[in-house]
């Protein structure tokens, strides 16, 4: 068994978001690989980005600042709802409860009236 002490908390990016987004996707908390990455969605087996660029018929290939402005352009914003917890490992059913800090979305839906809708990315 791990020793919950030598965890170090994770913590998430600033939202990707453009001046009038119309849909907000939450994610939990960036896995291991994004976070080393410090990219939403890095893992090449997480299907979020495959996804996008392929609703709106984009190249996979795609580089990451192209695939952000992708989503500005479609107006659509993506966050995570922790700020910052701790979890061994990339699995959201890891992470420690107590040590969960939710992001301030009360700030982002002031400061972003035109998001519309919600949608959650994973459980």
């Amino acid at each position: 068994m791990k020793d919950k002490l030598t965890l170090q908390p994770a913590s998430s990016f600033p939202p990707i978001v453009g001046h009038e987004p119309r849909i907000l996707i939450l994610g939990s908390m960036p896995g291991i690989e994004s976070l080393k990455q410090q990219r939403y969605y890095a893992h090449p087996r997480n299907a979020f980005w495959p996804i996008i660029t392929s609703f709106f018929g984009q190249s996979v290939k795609l580089d990451y600042p192209q695939r952000c402005d992708l989503l500005i352009q479609k107006r659509i914003a993506v966050w995570d709802v922790l700020k910052s917890c701790r979890r061994p490992g990339s699995l959201d059913q890891h992470i420690e409860t107590e040590s969960m800090v939710a992001n301030d979305f009360v700030e982002l839906l002031q400061r972003h009236p035109s998001i519309r809708q919600i949608f959650f990315n994973g459980g």
